[in-house]
């Protein structure tokens, strides 16, 4: 399971305008299963300040795919 979450799939982030689908790098797959080790979901406000920025910058960059292309 952790073997096909690091170098398979696509991180999905909940946005007001809807899911997005971002496809990460390996360190970023490596940093994000870090962060959510215990949890599927973590909502912002628990998150710290660098996790935080990570996320947002993720979400910045234009590395979305569409939802055919995450499978």
């Amino acid at each position: 399971m952790w073997f096909e979450k690091l170098f398979r799939g696509v991180l999905r982030v909940l946005t007001p305008l809807g899911p997005r689908y971002i496809k990460l790098s390996l360190a970023q797959r490596i940093y994000l299963l870090w962060v959510f080790r215990h949890f599927k979901v973590l909502p912002l406000q628990v998150l710290t300040p660098r996790q935080r920025r990570v996320i947002d910058a993720l979400c910045v960059e234009p590395h979305f795919v569409g939802l055919t292309e995450s499978t």
